[in-house]
């Protein structure tokens, strides 16, 4: 019995649940101004188009935030956190009520998940 074969052992059960949270595996769906993304809350960027809507052959492109805004046409608004929803239709787990609290936005989720304090 070596010592170090059997505390491996018990690992995968702690990343069963933990494996959406290694850095960049938090990926959440966004719009902003009908142009639907993703964010990864981990490392501050964009991604568009999203991966689920990509053709064959297509690549998502990396964009910060002030330059996502920028592309959805919503530079003058200057507050990406607003401006950007939270897709809640493409986060099957998400509970959020549009209808009763309005959009969720992206600085709300931030907060709500920890990111921002």
């Amino acid at each position: 019995g070596d010592p170090l074969s059997s505390s491996m052992g018990s690992v995968p059960e702690v990343g069963n649940d933990e494996g959406e949270r290694r850095p960049g595996g938090v990926m959440i769906a966004v719009v902003c101004n009908g142009f639907a993304g993703e964010f990864d809350p981990h490392k501050r960027v964009f991604f568009y188009p999203r991966r689920s809507a990509l053709q064959e052959g297509e690549r998502a492109h990396m964009y910060t935030p002030t330059e996502f805004e920028r592309y959805a046409g919503m530079a003058a608004s200057k507050k990406w956190k607003y401006s950007v929803r939270i897709d809640v239709a493409a986060e099957p787990g998400m509970q959020w009520n549009v209808h009763a609290l309005g959009p969720c936005t992206l600085g709300k989720w931030l907060e709500d998940n920890g990111f921002d304090k």
